[in-house]
């Protein structure tokens, strides 16, 4: 019971500034380099997951997380009909990662006002395509209206589409359809979205599914494809598997990875890049607790020397420099995760660090704090830093004797 104790005092005795010491001075140096190591970590892994976690909601919000359609469809937005009511839905809908899914379909199109025109991409989406998700980047106005026994004439256009022609809620936009018959459709403006993914704000406008299966021959009760969500975008690949093994030799279903590759490969990169700058400061904070270290006990062989000659075992030694090294680290990691957190709360809530939406996706840098990745980093500094000492510490204790401490000194 009276070892610890008069460890913990000596190692204390060791980390304060007695005359001449520079022991003070390098561990606060060390303590800075600890903290800044570790707020660079948090920071580095939360705005990771932060990107992780909003691109992937974007994604699946405008295109669910599995998409299932006609095997011979070309990769336009003229997509091969097929009806709606097909054996394998129920058994879509009766697996335990569905949420739920919901039928669309797209038609190419040109939309034109007073002095200018542009192309245009009509999804037609059911009612439950805005509550699984997509409301939430209307940004002025609302979905149409939640009326499943008639169709409505209510169109959400991007900001994209609205900027560009000048349109505002409550416009009336007129559609073109090349095909023959030429046909055309009046749509009013009920509400302006915003993703911030070109790949769908450049493209698309929604409308009521039923509105689009009129400008197909045959079109009533005729589908483009089938949009499934799930409740864990981590299951994706695996749905997909299954999806394929149900839905027939005619269809497929994709994954939503498989369908936006180049933002998930970004995101990969972005990853990457991330876990590099994690190795190099890793590293670095390593460096710093050894120079540390061993600055400190060239400094204290003399006291080294004279715990020997009092007769203290190695084994207690090693261990006081343990202390040394555990409270340098610990104060380090203290400060550092105060700092780091401090920073990602104001960041979330108040959104100070803006990025360019065009380059990043989003307007802002998004943060997402995963306890179990800041618990991981904490225990995986303390362990590395106290086992990059342990071998020196050992080695110290071992060769300085009584007779080299007072040479040395």
């Amino acid at each position: 019971m009276g070892h610890l104790p008069i460890d913990y005092r000596i190692s204390k005795q060791l980390l304060s500034n007695k005359g001449g010491s520079y022991a003070r001075p390098i561990v606060r140096l060390s303590v800075t380099g600890i903290a800044l190591a570790i707020v660079i970590m948090i920071l580095s892994l939360t705005v990771t997951e932060g990107y992780r976690a909003i691109l992937s909601k974007k994604i699946v919000d405008m295109g669910a997380h599995v998409r299932i359609s006609n095997l011979a469809i070309n990769y336009s937005y003229e997509p091969v009909p097929f009806d709606r009511d097909l054996p394998f839905v129920d058994t879509l809908l009766k697996h335990k990662d569905v949420k739920s899914l919901h039928f669309y379909f797209t038609k190419v199109g040109i939309i034109k006002t007073d002095d200018q025109v542009e192309g245009v991409v009509l999804k037609g989406v059911e009612p439950n395509f805005y509550s699984d998700g997509f409301e939430t980047n209307i940004i002025e106005g609302s979905a149409p209206t939640q009326d499943t026994s008639k169709q409505n004439s209510q169109i959400v256009v991007s900001s994209y589409h609205a900027d560009k022609l000048n349109l505002k809620i409550g416009d009336k936009v007129r559609l073109y359809f090349v095909q023959n018959p030429p046909k055309y459709r009046s749509f009013t403006i009920c509400g302006i979205y915003a993703t911030g993914l070109p790949e769908y704000d450049e493209a698309f406008a929604i409308v009521d599914l039923r509105q689009v299966q009129k400008l197909y021959e045959n079109g009533e009760g005729k589908v483009g494809g089938i949009e499934v969500m799930l409740h864990d975008f981590d299951k994706t690949p695996q749905f997909a598997k299954f999806a394929n093994a149900v839905v027939g030799a005619d269809m497929k279903a994709e994954p939503i990875q498989q369908i936006y590759p180049q933002i998930f490969e970004w995101m990969d990169m972005f990853s990457a890049n991330v876990w590099v700058l994690l190795t190099i400061t890793f590293i670095v904070c390593l460096v710093t607790v050894i120079s540390t270290f061993f600055i400190i006990i060239l400094e204290q062989i003399p006291t080294i020397g004279i715990l020997k000659t009092m007769g203290m075992k190695n084994k207690r030694i090693i261990s006081i420099f343990l202390l040394v090294a555990t409270k340098v680290v610990v104060k380090g990691l203290v400060i550092g995760n105060i700092i780091a957190l401090s920073a990602c709360l104001i960041q979330k809530h108040f959104h100070i660090v803006k990025l360019s939406e065009e380059a990043y996706y989003v307007d802002s840098v998004p943060v997402m704090v995963q306890w179990g990745d800041i618990i991981g980093i904490n225990l995986a500094v303390v362990a590395l830093c106290l086992l990059a000492v342990l071998v020196p510490a050992y080695f110290v204790a071992r060769k300085v004797t009584p007779v080299r401490a007072v040479r040395y000194e």
